[in-house]
């Protein structure tokens, strides 16, 4: 029997069209892909356009740039080589993707000032310098790595005050918004030599890097310091960074030359004058003129001095001030502690702070705050 009965009518449910994303939400989207697609853009054409500097046409427009820059002759002994590295572990998103470009160069030498010392500022056997290509975008030269095998630096300056690392006037003044970063300075096999007539100073320092992240470059010091021999070892953080003020210097330090002794350990945050710092000193000196250099106080007829404390400094009211914090020690004899002051004040700097002792000997000390030396005549005149 077949029923014949009509079947329920089944209504179809209308289905809602999906939600059409919003203005902001499409406007984002699209602006994350062409931010995006101009990024990778850009990285393609920085590859394209690093790729053609390599090759003697490039060494020689490297020296004439650098010469340039830095007023005084740069050249390249062999050619400028260019290779590509993979980027490192802590890069991400698209920076994973980009290779590293990395130049090494041979023989490089870098010739003295026209009016400065004679002789070459610097010289290295070769130099490999990688850098990353991103940060191009946002005019930032970042050096993943820099690598110097055979580097020998010589300072030098004159006793009419002359030096020949500093740079004529009218170059190196003008970055044009750049900023430099140095992650990572390996040295092999350096060599550091200082000669200051001013200061008395002859020293040869070796350089190599450690593994240590902190302090890794190690120095072995020798030379001579106002006729005494000189030794020392110490220990910096990255100085091409240090010096592009991407990070501050820790640093590490032991000298000795006869009966002057120095050891500091701690970190400079800023060398720009007036320089800011953090260090625990260490002096022994048989007199304490010797620090007019360093100080710009005159002291008439000074003491010996062997003194231990933390010596910081700061840019307060627009001016530097070194303060040596909870000081011990003895002067000429004397025991001292406390703390003292220096602002770097114009015309002249003051010299301030709180000072005990247990034991005070004025006949020692007073040609330093304008008494009269033991066994000498009373004069009435004051050095400060």
């Amino acid at each position: 029997m077949v029923d014949n009965a009509p079947s329920p009518t089944t209504t179809a449910t209308p289905v809602a069209p999906a939600p059409r994303p919003s203005f902001a939400r499409r406007t984002l989207r699209r602006g994350a892909w062409a931010a995006g697609t101009v990024a990778l853009l850009a990285g393609l054409g920085g590859f394209a356009a690093v790729q053609s500097l390599d090759g003697p046409r490039a060494r020689d427009a490297f020296a004439v740039r650098a010469s340039a820059a830095l007023g005084r002759p740069v050249t390249l002994g062999g050619e400028l080589r260019l290779q590509w590295t993979r980027p490192g572990p802590d890069q991400a998103g698209l920076a994973r993707w980009l290779p590293w470009p990395q130049w090494q160069a041979a023989d490089l030498s870098i010739g003295p000032a026209p009016e400065g010392p004679p002789g070459a500022l610097l010289r290295a056997e070769s130099l490999r310098v990688t850098l990353q290509l991103l940060p191009l975008l946002g005019r930032r030269l970042v050096l993943e790595r820099v690598e110097i095998d055979g580097l020998d630096l010589d300072l030098r300056r004159g006793a009419d005050g002359r030096a020949n690392w500093t740079l004529p006037p009218g170059h190196g003044s003008s970055d044009g918004g750049w900023t430099l970063q140095v992650r990572e300075l390996r040295l092999h096999q350096g060599r550091i030599r200082l000669d200051d007539r001013p200061l008395a100073l002859q020293l040869e320092a070796r350089v190599e890097s450690s593994g240590d992240d902190e302090r890794p470059l190690v120095f072995d010091v020798s030379g001579r310091y106002r006729g005494q021999p000189l030794r020392g070892q110490g220990r910096t953080g990255n100085l091409l960074a240090f010096h592009a003020g991407a990070s501050p210097l820790p640093m590490a330090w032991a000298l000795s030359a006869g009966p002057r002794r120095l050891a500091i350990d701690g970190v400079v945050r800023d060398a720009r004058w007036p320089a800011v710092f953090d260090l625990k000193l260490e002096l022994a000196t048989p007199s304490l003129a010797e620090l007019y250099a360093f100080t710009g106080v005159a002291l008439r007829e000074p003491p010996p001095a062997k003194v231990s404390g933390t010596l910081e400094g700061r840019r307060e009211g627009g001016m530097g001030v070194v303060r040596y914090r909870e000081f011990n020690g003895q002067i000429g004899g004397t025991d001292l502690a406390g703390t003292l002051e220096l602002a770097l004040a114009a015309p002249r700097p003051r010299l301030g702070g709180k000072v005990h002792a247990r034991q005070l000997r004025l006949a020692v000390l007073g040609p330093s705050i304008g008494a009269s030396a033991e066994g000498a005549p009373a004069r009435r005149d004051r050095v400060l």
